[in-house]
């Protein structure tokens, strides 16, 4: 039955990454499922009521998937936070203006949609670490919105928060002045307990466990 099927032709068509390249090839689908792939030729015969658009001299694959993504959806050096040292840099991105989670994860989606991304694996930075359940939530509804699937990773981070020797041995290097100033942006407290984030985990997971776009991980920071 070709009742509710839809495919598009190309020059070239790749199934998977260790595939061979189909020269005139076809997709056929049925709403978000494929359901053949193949030459332009064997899928004609197989689904002779099809009428493909054909895209020309295109490439067909899947998906790309972006390993490693921080959904800022403007980046860290318009906003004011330039190169530098882990060390000084982190203390500038904790503090530099957050926008709206939803609003950056859906603008953030449509890029990289717009660039063959269909994945993406997300590892949070939170504006505001007391409304990190929330903000991890906002931003799953806004890659849903965008039509991207994405692997939400909370930031575990409770120790080491200014540097890996700890704070007060970097504060006894510093001048007096920096170090009033770095503690007037940046607390060198943990944000939240091991088990509080675990715990915000276990309800997103269970929030999330029938979606088909997004789906949680740990990322330790650092």
């Amino acid at each position: 039955m070709d009742e509710g099927l839809r495919a598009i032709r190309s020059a070239f068509v790749l199934e998977r990454a260790d595939s061979e390249l189909i020269r005139d090839g076809t997709v056929v689908w049925r709403g978000d499922r494929i359901i053949a792939v193949g030459p332009s030729w064997k899928m004609a015969q197989d689904h002779p009521t099809i009428r493909p658009r054909d895209l020309g001299e295109c490439l067909i694959m899947s998906g790309l998937v972006n390993a490693h993504d921080h959904g800022r959806a403007l980046g860290t050096l318009r906003m004011g936070v330039t190169d530098g040292p882990l060390e000084l840099w982190l203390p500038n991105l904790f503090s530099q203006p957050a926008l709206p989670p939803d609003i950056a994860a859906h603008y953030e989606g449509l890029l990289q949609l717009s660039v063959g991304i269909t994945t993406t694996v997300h590892q949070h930075n939170p504006g505001d670490w007391r409304n990190l359940e929330a903000e991890l939530q906002a931003t799953a509804e806004g890659y849903t919105k965008a039509g991207l699937r994405a692997c939400i990773g909370i930031p575990m981070m409770d120790r080491n928060m200014l540097s890996y020797g700890g704070s007060e041995a970097l504060f006894a290097a510093m001048d007096p002045a920096d170090v009033v100033a770095i503690r007037s942006q940046v607390s060198d407290a943990p944000p939240l307990g091991r088990r509080d984030m675990l715990d915000i985990g276990r309800r997103l997971a269970d929030r999330w466990k029938d979606s088909g776009l997004s789906w949680l991980c740990w990322g330790p920071v650092g």
